[in-house]
Protein backbone atom coordinates (compact mmCIF):
# COMPACT_ATOMS: atom_id res chain seq x y z
CA UNK A 1 0.00 0.00 0.00
CA UNK A 2 3.25 2.01 0.81
CA UNK A 3 3.12 2.72 -3.29
CA UNK A 4 -0.28 2.77 -4.73
CA UNK A 5 -1.87 3.36 -1.30
CA UNK A 6 -4.73 5.91 -3.06
CA UNK A 7 -5.67 4.01 -5.72
CA UNK A 8 -6.36 0.60 -3.55
CA UNK A 9 -8.17 2.63 -0.77
CA UNK A 10 -9.80 4.30 -4.21
CA UNK A 11 -10.89 1.31 -5.15
CA UNK A 12 -12.03 -0.53 -2.25
CA UNK A 13 -14.06 2.05 -0.95
CA UNK A 14 -16.27 1.33 -4.39
CA UNK A 15 -18.11 -1.36 -3.07
CA UNK A 16 -19.17 -3.11 0.33
CA UNK A 17 -16.43 -6.28 -0.77
CA UNK A 18 -14.19 -3.74 -1.19
CA UNK A 19 -14.60 -2.43 2.22
CA UNK A 20 -14.82 -5.54 4.10
CA UNK A 21 -11.57 -6.84 3.21
CA UNK A 22 -10.40 -3.65 3.59
CA UNK A 23 -11.57 -3.76 7.03
CA UNK A 24 -9.75 -7.15 7.29
CA UNK A 25 -6.91 -5.94 5.99
CA UNK A 26 -6.64 -3.07 8.86
CA UNK A 27 -7.09 -5.18 11.49
CA UNK A 28 -4.60 -7.54 10.35
CA UNK A 29 -1.99 -4.73 10.10
CA UNK A 30 -2.69 -1.22 11.68
CA UNK A 31 -4.35 -2.88 14.94
CA UNK A 32 -1.72 -6.38 14.86
CA UNK A 33 1.11 -6.24 17.58
CA UNK A 34 3.09 -8.22 15.09
CA UNK A 35 3.33 -5.53 12.17
CA UNK A 36 6.47 -3.89 11.69
CA UNK A 37 6.53 0.09 12.38
CA UNK A 38 8.08 1.13 9.31
CA UNK A 39 4.79 -1.11 7.64
CA UNK A 40 2.61 0.36 9.53
CA UNK A 41 3.83 3.79 9.15
CA UNK A 42 3.29 3.51 5.45
CA UNK A 43 -0.16 2.99 5.55
CA UNK A 44 -1.02 5.14 7.72
CA UNK A 45 0.80 7.77 5.54
CA UNK A 46 -1.11 6.56 2.32
CA UNK A 47 -4.72 7.06 4.59
CA UNK A 48 -3.23 10.67 4.94
CA UNK A 49 -2.32 11.07 1.75
CA UNK A 50 -5.69 10.01 0.33
CA UNK A 51 -8.06 12.17 2.46
CA UNK A 52 -5.61 14.49 2.04
CA UNK A 53 -5.75 14.55 -1.86
CA UNK A 54 -9.50 13.47 -1.82
CA UNK A 55 -10.39 16.61 -0.02
CA UNK A 56 -8.01 19.13 -1.76
CA UNK A 57 -9.56 17.60 -5.32
CA UNK A 58 -13.28 17.73 -4.46
CA UNK A 59 -14.19 20.77 -5.95
CA UNK A 60 -18.36 20.68 -6.65
CA UNK A 61 -17.90 16.65 -5.89
CA UNK A 62 -17.63 17.35 -2.32
CA UNK A 63 -20.12 15.42 -1.22
CA UNK A 64 -18.94 12.05 -3.02
CA UNK A 65 -16.01 12.50 -1.59
CA UNK A 66 -17.07 13.39 1.85
CA UNK A 67 -19.21 9.69 1.31
CA UNK A 68 -16.03 7.75 1.02
CA UNK A 69 -13.66 9.71 3.29
CA UNK A 70 -16.73 8.72 6.01
CA UNK A 71 -17.09 5.25 5.12
CA UNK A 72 -13.04 5.07 4.99
CA UNK A 73 -13.43 6.64 8.95
CA UNK A 74 -15.75 3.97 9.87
CA UNK A 75 -13.83 0.84 8.41
CA UNK A 76 -10.79 2.32 10.31
CA UNK A 77 -12.81 2.14 13.35
CA UNK A 78 -14.69 -1.08 12.77
CA UNK A 79 -11.33 -2.78 12.02
CA UNK A 80 -10.06 -1.29 15.51
CA UNK A 81 -12.88 -2.55 17.47
CA UNK A 82 -12.62 -5.67 16.33
CA UNK A 83 -8.89 -6.33 16.69
CA UNK A 84 -9.23 -4.77 20.26
CA UNK A 85 -12.06 -7.12 21.15
CA UNK A 86 -10.11 -10.36 20.16
CA UNK A 87 -7.22 -8.89 22.06
CA UNK A 88 -5.18 -9.77 25.07
CA UNK A 89 -6.01 -8.12 27.61
CA UNK A 90 -2.08 -7.30 27.38
CA UNK A 91 -1.85 -6.25 23.79
CA UNK A 92 -5.60 -4.11 24.36
CA UNK A 93 -3.09 -0.57 25.31
CA UNK A 94 -0.85 -1.53 22.59
CA UNK A 95 -3.44 -1.18 19.97
CA UNK A 96 -5.27 1.78 21.61
CA UNK A 97 -1.74 3.48 21.01
CA UNK A 98 -1.94 2.25 17.28
CA UNK A 99 -5.36 3.65 16.78
CA UNK A 100 -4.21 6.92 17.68
CA UNK A 101 -1.19 7.02 15.43
CA UNK A 102 -3.87 5.81 12.68
CA UNK A 103 -6.53 8.50 13.26
CA UNK A 104 -4.32 11.25 13.89
CA UNK A 105 -2.75 10.67 10.36
CA UNK A 106 -6.65 10.49 9.12
CA UNK A 107 -7.68 13.75 10.77
CA UNK A 108 -4.08 15.59 9.19
CA UNK A 109 -5.15 14.47 6.27
CA UNK A 110 -8.99 16.10 6.60
CA UNK A 111 -7.68 19.67 7.76
CA UNK A 112 -4.40 19.89 6.39
CA UNK A 113 -5.16 20.51 2.98
CA UNK A 114 -7.90 23.74 3.51
CA UNK A 115 -11.24 23.03 1.91
CA UNK A 116 -12.54 20.98 -1.56
CA UNK A 117 -10.99 23.20 -4.28
CA UNK A 118 -12.74 25.67 -6.76
CA UNK A 119 -13.54 28.00 -3.78
CA UNK A 120 -10.22 29.99 -4.79
CA UNK A 121 -7.31 30.23 -3.83
CA UNK A 122 -7.66 33.24 -1.45
CA UNK A 123 -10.19 31.46 0.24
CA UNK A 124 -8.55 28.59 0.63
CA UNK A 125 -5.60 30.20 2.05
CA UNK A 126 -7.82 31.62 4.83
CA UNK A 127 -9.38 28.50 5.49
CA UNK A 128 -6.39 26.56 6.66
CA UNK A 129 -5.44 30.17 8.53
CA UNK A 130 -9.13 29.36 10.39
CA UNK A 131 -8.30 25.79 11.18
CA UNK A 132 -4.78 26.88 12.09
CA UNK A 133 -6.55 29.69 14.62
CA UNK A 134 -8.95 27.21 15.73
CA UNK A 135 -5.90 24.84 17.10
CA UNK A 136 -3.90 27.63 18.06
CA UNK A 137 -1.11 26.20 15.79
CA UNK A 138 1.11 28.84 13.11
CA UNK A 139 1.16 27.07 9.86
CA UNK A 140 0.82 23.52 10.94
CA UNK A 141 1.55 20.17 8.96
CA UNK A 142 -0.98 17.83 8.79
CA UNK A 143 0.78 15.61 11.56
CA UNK A 144 0.79 18.44 13.40
CA UNK A 145 -3.14 19.10 13.00
CA UNK A 146 -3.42 15.34 13.77
CA UNK A 147 -1.78 15.15 16.72
CA UNK A 148 -2.84 18.29 17.99
CA UNK A 149 -6.45 17.29 17.45
CA UNK A 150 -6.25 13.28 19.84
CA UNK A 151 -4.41 15.17 22.25
CA UNK A 152 -6.99 17.62 22.87
CA UNK A 153 -9.58 14.87 22.45
CA UNK A 154 -8.15 13.19 25.21
CA UNK A 155 -7.55 15.93 27.44
CA UNK A 156 -10.92 17.06 27.67
CA UNK A 157 -11.89 13.30 28.87
CA UNK A 158 -12.51 11.46 25.46
CA UNK A 159 -10.74 8.83 24.10
CA UNK A 160 -9.72 7.26 21.00
CA UNK A 161 -11.79 4.57 21.59
CA UNK A 162 -13.59 3.82 18.18
CA UNK A 163 -16.68 5.13 19.51
CA UNK A 164 -18.94 8.73 18.54
CA UNK A 165 -16.83 11.20 20.23
CA UNK A 166 -14.53 11.11 17.91
CA UNK A 167 -16.62 12.51 15.17
CA UNK A 168 -18.27 14.77 17.49
CA UNK A 169 -14.57 16.03 17.98
CA UNK A 170 -14.49 16.74 14.21
CA UNK A 171 -17.65 18.06 13.96
CA UNK A 172 -16.74 20.63 16.86
CA UNK A 173 -13.76 21.69 15.67
CA UNK A 174 -15.26 22.02 11.49
CA UNK A 175 -18.34 24.45 13.41
CA UNK A 176 -15.51 26.45 14.76
CA UNK A 177 -14.26 27.05 11.72
CA UNK A 178 -17.48 27.42 10.03
CA UNK A 179 -18.50 30.37 12.55
CA UNK A 180 -15.15 32.07 12.00
CA UNK A 181 -15.93 32.13 8.31
CA UNK A 182 -19.81 33.69 8.78
CA UNK A 183 -18.31 35.94 10.71
CA UNK A 184 -15.54 36.97 7.62
CA UNK A 185 -18.68 36.78 5.24
CA UNK A 186 -19.98 39.61 7.47
CA UNK A 187 -17.58 41.51 7.59
CA UNK A 188 -16.69 41.33 3.61
CA UNK A 189 -17.78 44.24 1.69
CA UNK A 190 -15.78 42.63 -1.94
CA UNK A 191 -18.97 40.80 -3.53
CA UNK A 192 -16.35 38.57 -5.49
CA UNK A 193 -14.40 37.84 -1.80
CA UNK A 194 -17.96 37.40 -0.42
CA UNK A 195 -18.80 34.89 -2.98
CA UNK A 196 -15.82 32.89 -2.70
CA UNK A 197 -16.09 32.36 0.86
CA UNK A 198 -19.64 31.68 0.60
CA UNK A 199 -18.53 28.80 -2.01
CA UNK A 200 -15.87 27.67 0.60
CA UNK A 201 -18.83 27.04 3.27
CA UNK A 202 -20.78 25.23 1.11
CA UNK A 203 -18.06 22.85 -0.15
CA UNK A 204 -17.27 22.33 3.93
CA UNK A 205 -20.72 21.72 4.65
CA UNK A 206 -21.72 19.60 2.03
CA UNK A 207 -18.65 17.66 2.78
CA UNK A 208 -19.14 17.82 6.34
CA UNK A 209 -22.88 16.53 5.81
CA UNK A 210 -22.33 13.26 3.87
CA UNK A 211 -19.10 12.02 5.81
CA UNK A 212 -21.39 12.27 8.79
CA UNK A 213 -24.11 10.28 6.79
CA UNK A 214 -21.80 7.49 5.75
CA UNK A 215 -19.86 7.32 8.52
CA UNK A 216 -23.21 6.97 10.71
CA UNK A 217 -24.33 4.13 8.07
CA UNK A 218 -21.16 2.48 8.60
CA UNK A 219 -21.42 1.98 11.81
CA UNK A 220 -24.95 1.11 12.38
Amino acid sequence: MGTHGSEILEAKLQTPQGQSELQQFFKNTLFSVYTPASARTRIENAIQTYVGNSVANAGTNSPLVGDKIGELLGTIQLAGREAIANASEGDKPTIQNYATGALGKFVGGLLGRGIPGVAGVAANALVSQLIADVFRLEDPSPEELGRKFVDELTRNGGSIDFGKNLLGGLNDKFNQVLARLNKEIENTSDPQRRQELDDARTLIEQMLRSMNDSYQLKLD
